[in-house]
């Protein structure tokens, strides 16, 4: 092993170490540039309601939730009995943009990242 992460908020020291690692191994001239034929698992995967989700947040006043739905690029809010209510993003990664008077949960506002000039 010649590296280790564990949990979130690494990015800055995981691409110093691939830069360097990518710069070391080029070097040695031991890059392989060919494709490795890599399916990814969700490709395998029959079309369902949710795609790796990957966190809930919930709202006490209201009794919502919000399902971060991360392989559709997505976030859903249901009622606390799993109506949806709103569906933030879609079927492309792409940056959401909320108008600063959408409250999605009384008086507090959902940012969804990245954001432009990483705010």
């Amino acid at each position: 092993m010649l590296f280790s992460l564990v949990g979130e908020g690494h990015s800055d020291r995981l691409i110093l170490f691939t830069d360097g690692a990518l710069r070391y191994y080029r070097e040695q001239s031991q890059l392989k540039t060919h494709s490795l034929g890599i399916k990814l698992y969700r490709d395998s995967l029959p079309p369902s309601i949710l795609s790796f989700p990957g966190k809930v947040a919930v709202d006490q006043s209201t009794k919502r939730l919000a399902i971060a739905d991360t392989g559709h690029h997505r976030i859903l809010v249901v009622s606390s009995t799993g109506h949806l209510l709103h569906v933030v993003g879609g079927k492309e990664p792409e940056f959401v943009s909320l108008q600063p008077e959408t409250k999605m949960y009384s008086n507090r506002i959902l940012c969804v990242g990245p954001t432009p000039g990483g705010a």
